[in-house]
């Protein structure tokens, strides 16, 4: 059976899922600012989502994401540098999906800027990108494409907030600027969008679907055993 190429993930992402890099992020300090959240902004709730056909590849992307924190959840409360006495120091978060319609609040003003907003440890966009009225890289509000926000503004307000962001993904078309600018805030640890152009409903599946690729490496025997090495676990462990 035919199966279309996949999108490569970025090298940033796959920089960040080597074995070392993921163990340092587990057993670094850093780890205590992820709360757990999925936020997902272009549907109001989950029946939102199932009802709508803007939302195809969405699950999928949710699927990925949620066996992506239970890996990296379930490694750190073994992880020898947490349990020395047998006992885990700090409880990691539950697993919760949230939603927003908009990235803007009831007032217009961007959620990341909302007084006390924690960043979310996943975040799916599902919009468009383009360009804002001022002729800067954006991408919209949320499914409607009439209001663009500057994803420099987003960013800004992104590195304003407390915790920190491990994903950020951007199935949007000319995603890729605006996955530049993420990819160089200290809140965002990996961000996805890799098109420079106008993409059709079917290519914004295919990103979503692309995350499958997360999944598949923490599968595999090798990765694990070798991020189990890295966090300090011998043979006989």
């Amino acid at each position: 059976m035919f199966k279309p190429e996949r999108t490569p993930l970025a090298d940033q992402t796959m920089w960040a899922m080597e074995p070392d890099s993921f163990a340092h992020l587990i057993s670094n300090h850093r780890f205590a600012a992820f709360d757990g959240r999925i936020l997902v902004t272009g549907f109001t709730c989950m029946g939102d989502l199932l009802n709508s056909h803007e939302a195809t590849g969405v699950l999928s992307a949710i699927d990925s994401a949620s066996n992506l924190l239970r890996t990296m959840f379930n490694l750190r409360e073994i992880c020898p540098a947490n349990n020395r006495d047998c006992t885990v120091l700090r409880p990691t978060p539950p697993i919760r999906i949230e939603f927003r319609e908009s990235l803007l609040d009831s007032e217009g003003n961007l959620l990341f800027d909302s007084a006390g907003f924690r960043l979310p440890t996943i975040w799916i966009h599902r919009g468009h990108g383009g360009y804002d009225g001022y002729g800067e890289i954006g991408i919209s509000a949320g499914l409607d494409a009439d209001r663009m926000l500057s994803t420099d503004l987003v960013s800004d307000a992104i590195r304003a907030c407390r915790g920190m962001m491990l994903l950020a993904i951007l199935p949007v078309c000319t995603s890729k600027p605006s996955a530049h600018i993420l990819r160089h805030n200290r809140k965002v640890v990996m961000a996805e969008g890799n098109d420079m152009t106008v993409i059709s409903c079917t290519q914004s599946e295919d990103r979503l679907l692309g995350l499958d690729q997360l999944r598949e490496l923490m599968y595999t025997p090798m990765w694990y055993s070798r991020v189990l090495h890295y966090l300090g676990f011998t043979a006989g462990d």
